[in-house]
């Protein structure tokens, strides 16, 4: 099998195939099951001649997350109904009987889930303590919407790490997942109506952390200047895309990665554990574009769907620019990726 692309031709194979000087290609058309070849990346898979990451989570760090237990009355001298959960409180939500927080027996699992039927903007339920943190860590964010009228928004509370905005969820449970770095202040999670009244229920919401070496599959290319490509198909408020000139597969801890997260198109590194966002743009997301950095010297250049996105910016960190180990990045299940391309440059 081959593929044509700006590089040539190229025979697809597990193999580092000397084309030109040095090309590997993978077009993961095999069977279902592990990632296979010289991949390192235990969490990686093969699922119709695409790459999926399922990544290791972590323990959950919601107190509640089932919404279940007795219900706190929050109305306080008011005559409105402002019924909620331990381990949550009330957002905004007026006592005066124009809003409603309630415990609800239309469940998604469990005996119980919070209902939410609000006026305006912004009023909904907030946990009680902080759940995002580190800006080192990848935060994986679930939740099961029911709605009956209006839009929802899942927000942390500065809204500077998930802005999540659910337009007219279906009356039925529906699994709302967002990924995403943490931004190194403690933030409390937020559910809430957005841009108006909204009227909807809630439960199983689940927030854990990834483990960061699950969210790449790599090899040991042994060449440090190369250029990456991918092609994406990416879930709404996931990441996806290219690690390069990472460190040690088993504990990355210096490296450069490149994703699309549906909006953006973002090239960052990590230094010693901690992240600098190099590259950012607003960049028309597109079903299976391909996604590419180009790496010489201290040099790193990133595009999208054929068109640069920012301009070539210098990276120069020791840890970083020598290393020879690159490949896929993803955080979530239901990105796919194709089409993997490394060539030096």
């Amino acid at each position: 099998m081959t593929s044509t692309s700006s590089f040539g031709a190229w025979g697809w194979g597990w193999g580092k195939d000397l084309v030109g000087g040095f090309g590997f290609a993978d077009d993961f058309t095999r069977a279902n099951g592990a990632i296979g070849g010289d991949w390192t990346g235990a969490t990686w898979t093969i699922s119709s001649n695409k790459a999926i990451n399922t990544p290791t989570l972590g323990e959950e760090i919601l107190a509640n997350p089932g919404f279940e237990g007795v219900y706190d009355d929050e109305s306080g001298a008011g005559i409105g109904t402002v019924n909620v959960a331990p381990g949550w409180s009330n957002q905004g939500c007026e006592t005066d009987g124009t809003d409603e927080l309630s415990e609800s027996a239309t469940v998604h699992g469990g005996a119980a889930a919070q209902k939410i039927n609000t006026s305006a903007d912004g009023e909904g339920i907030i946990t009680d303590a902080a759940i995002f943190g580190a800006d080192t860590e990848w935060y994986h964010v679930d939740a099961y919407i029911n709605g009956t009228s209006g839009n929802v928004r899942i927000v942390d509370n500065a809204q500077a790490i998930i802005v999540n905005t659910i337009a007219s969820p279906p009356a039925t449970y529906t699994l709302y997942p967002w990924t995403g770095r943490g931004s190194g202040i403690a933030q409390r999670l937020r559910i809430q109506a957005q841009g108006g009244a909204a009227n909807f229920l809630v439960d199983d919401v689940s927030s854990k952390v990834a483990t960061l070496s699950t969210l790449f599959a790599t090899q040991n290319f042994g060449v440090a200047n190369v250029t990456a490509d991918v092609d994406l198909t990416i879930a709404t408020i996931t990441q996806a895309g290219l690690v390069l000139n990472l460190d040690s597969a088993g504990t990355p801890a210096n490296f450069v990665m490149a994703y699309h997260n549906g909006t953006k198109a973002v090239l960052e590194k990590c230094v010693a554990g901690t992240y600098t966002t190099v590259i950012t743009a607003t960049t028309a997301y597109s079903a299976n574009a391909t996604l590419r950095v180009i790496k010489s010297g201290t040099s790193y250049s990133l595009y999208y769907n054929g068109a640069q996105v920012g301009t070539t910016q210098a990276i120069s960190d020791a840890g970083i620019i020598s290393n020879t180990i690159h490949g896929l990045f993803s955080t979530y299940s239901g990105n796919t990726m194709d089409n993997y391309l490394v060539v030096a440059t």
